[in-house]
């Protein structure tokens, strides 16, 4: 029996569920009699639609461990038999055009494979959601042949394309692609070069950190835009009108306006590579393997860490740098970073780790105790004196820290024991004929040794009532140790017998026949010089604008000059370059310092300092085209309240930052290569 009806439903398929079936035999039926009511049906059908795509989807999606794992056995299939064999860089490199995978990709593959296995070959894919799986099975349908053929050469990819009506360099791309990455790589998320393709953000530099070339040119641009820099809304039209009238094109006007908008004056400054004073031929990874080649053994000469360089490049698939390249990165390393590195702590206290000129506000005295470059008879009697009669004296001096005066000194032949530390301070403390500059200090600043930290010593300074105080470091008796320099070049090697501090330069053979002085003359001549020569010799100090004596500045009792009221913006003052030393920066014969300077010792900065007629008391300075920090002058008020405690925890933030760069590039080195090649 037939059964006549106006509608026979189709066979439901896979992508149609009942609801749609329904839907649209209702939709047949009434779209006459109720138009709004068909619209809403229709609406239905379309979103039970896009709900069965999404099922069916969810039902073909592809496992992803089951991929990853597929992933990993194709790897292993194209790194063939080198996994079985030495590694050969050549070899390597021959697979590699073989089976169309970069050199890099394949090296890892194999480093990889060496150090855990095949499941250490598994991709590390981001979650892809299953739309993207049927692009990306859809893509590898499109590769055909190409996808596992080995091995592939270009005219295997242009008669795919031929039969795809590509052309071939976007199926090449798509190849290269898929065998690097695997079919995850096909897919829109996980493109692999899509990070390596977007541009970097410009960096906007401040604008007090423009040349005067780049201010001018920035100004000009502003006055070619006009009476549109100030507007918030600019018309085609306006815009047209104003490149007519400055001769400038309309994009360019308009790349202005936007620039001018978003940054102010600096968005118009002439824009600069962002690789700018790096070598552009070799990658970041090759510069840090360089670095810490460089850092990680000591004096490693420039054709070693090429040499070495290179090696590593090859087995990680890299361009090999050449040797102007290596010693350009090895040049650009700061030297202090090299020092501590190369174990040379005491050179880089004396060159590169920051320091600052303390200000002393009391009487402070420095003793220190070290050995005269001058041979002398030894007068004393045979049971004391040397064989060959000759003997390097010894000297303990006091010197003022504050002044410089030189309060004190005592000669002796042989090391200083307690008592002569003692008779020195005491020394000190008298005002003599000689020495009317002595007097009883607050403090006095020695070193740890045990003729200074003896109890004689301690009990002379609670009977005088001055404290003693134990500096850990040299370099804080910065005093002393200048007097002491300046003994070695401009007094002991004036002198008879004058050996040298250095023994490699010590003439030997001219000494041997040289007249000596004896201890007594080398004391009336070092009085000589101490009160005629380095007394009457002017210096520089910080809380005067003008160099003076010692004896001039100790008469003073170091009075400090006003503070400068007048302190102009920072867009009216002026730039320059200037170079950062341990001592901070030094300008119009005045230093600024600040603890932020101890990261870019031995750097260029940019400088702006007032343009007023006295002398600046503060200094702005830029790093990298950025505002970096505001240094002070060390005669100021600011400058005269820096403790020495800051001071020491800079020169402790200095070294702890350039130890953990160059021990991170060192051990940067083990990570690039993750196991022993065979």
């Amino acid at each position: 029996m037939i059964t006549r009806s106006r509608w026979v439903p189709p066979q439901p398929g896979p992508s149609r569920s009942p609801i749609a079936i329904v839907s649209s035999h209702v939709l047949r039926r009434h779209q006459h009699a109720f138009p709004v009511l068909a619209w809403l049906i229709t609406i239905i059908i379309w979103l039970q639609l896009i709900v069965g795509d999404n099922s069916n989807a969810d039902h073909d999606a592809i496992d992803l461990e089951a991929e990853r794992q597929r992933e990993a056995e194709r790897r292993r299939a194209l790194l063939g038999d080198l996994v079985n064999q030495p590694y050969d860089h050549e070899r390597l490199r021959e697979r590699a055009r073989a089976v169309c995978v970069s050199t890099e990709v394949l090296a890892r593959w194999y480093h990889t494979f060496l150090r855990g296995g095949i499941d250490a070959l598994k991709p590390d894919w981001k979650t892809i959601p299953p739309s993207s799986w049927h692009i990306a099975r859809e893509r590898r349908q499109q590769l055909g042949s190409l996808a596992d053929g080995t091995p592939i050469t270009l005219d295997d990819i242009q008669q795919r394309a031929e039969e795809l009506g590509w052309r071939w360099v976007r199926l090449k791309k798509w190849v290269e692609r898929f065998r690097d990455h695997g079919i995850g790589a096909l897919a829109p998320e996980n493109d692999p070069e899509k990070e390596r393709r977007q541009k970097k953000k410009r960096t906007i530099p401040d604008a007090n950190a423009l040349s005067e070339a780049d201010l001018a040119d920035a100004i000009q641009r502003l006055l070619l835009l006009g009476d549109l820099a100030e507007q918030a809304h600019v018309s085609e039209a306006e815009m047209q009108a104003q490149a007519q009238k400055s001769g400038k094109g309309r994009s360019t006007l308009w790349k202005w306006w936007s620039a001018y908008r978003d940054h102010g004056i600096a968005g118009l400054a002439t824009r600069r590579r962002s690789d700018r004073g790096r070598s552009h031929n070799i990658s970041d990874r090759m510069i840090d393997i360089v670095q810490g080649i460089r850092l990680s053994k000591r004096d490693c000469p420039v054709h070693e860490v090429h040499r070495l360089a290179c090696e590593r490049a090859r087995l990680l698939g890299e361009e090999e740098p050449t040797e102007w390249q290596v010693r350009t990165i090895c040049e650009r390393i700061p030297k202090g970073d090299k020092l501590l590195a190369d174990n040379r702590s005491r050179e880089f206290a004396n060159k590169c780790q920051i320091t600052y000129p303390i200000h002393f506000k009391r009487v402070i005295y420095q003793v220190d105790i070290t050995a005269v470059d001058v041979l002398v008879q030894d007068l004393r009697s045979k049971k004391y004196r040397t064989r060959s009669g000759e003997k390097r004296p010894q000297i303990i001096t006091c010197i003022d820290g504050r002044s410089g005066v030189l309060v004190a000194a005592r000669f002796t032949y042989d090391v200083p024991d307690r008592f002569d530390v003692g008779l020195v301070i005491r020394d000190a403390l008298t005002v003599s004929e000689r020495n009317h500059y002595g007097g009883i200090p607050e403090e006095i600043w020695i070193d740890r040794g045990r003729q200074f930290t003896s109890h004689y010593v301690k009990q002379l300074a609670r009977e005088l009532s001055f404290r003693l105080y134990e500096t850990r470091n040299p370099n804080i008796k910065g005093a002393v140790e200048r007097f002491f320099g300046t003994l070695n070049t401009r007094f002991w090697a004036t002198l008879e017998g004058y050996t040298h501090a250095n023994t490699v330069e010590r003439n030997t053979e001219a000494l041997k026949t040289e007249e000596k002085l004896t201890i007594y003359q080398l004391v009336e001549r070092f009085w000589k010089f101490a009160t005629e020569t380095y007394h009457q010799t002017s210096f520089e100090y910080p809380d005067e604008a003008e160099a003076m004596t010692p004896l001039t500045y100790w008469e003073k009792h170091c009075f400090a000059e006003p503070a400068n009221p007048d302190i102009l913006q920072i867009l009216l003052k002026e730039p320059f370059r200037r170079k950062v030393v341990k001592k901070g920066i030094k300008i119009e014969g005045r230093w600024f310092w600040h603890s932020e300077l101890a990261e870019i010792v031995g750097e260029h900065v940019t400088v702006r300092i007032g343009t007023t007629y006295e002398k600046p008391e503060e200094i702005e300075v830029f790093h990298n085209d950025q505002w970096f920090c505001t240094a002070f002058w060390v005669a100021s008020p600011q400058g005269q309240e820096v403790d020495p405690l800051e001071v020491y925890e800079a020169k402790k933030s200095q070294k702890r930052v350039i130890i953990r760069r160059y021990k991170r590039l060192s051990a940067g080195l083990s990570q690039t290569i993750p196991c022993r090649p065979i």
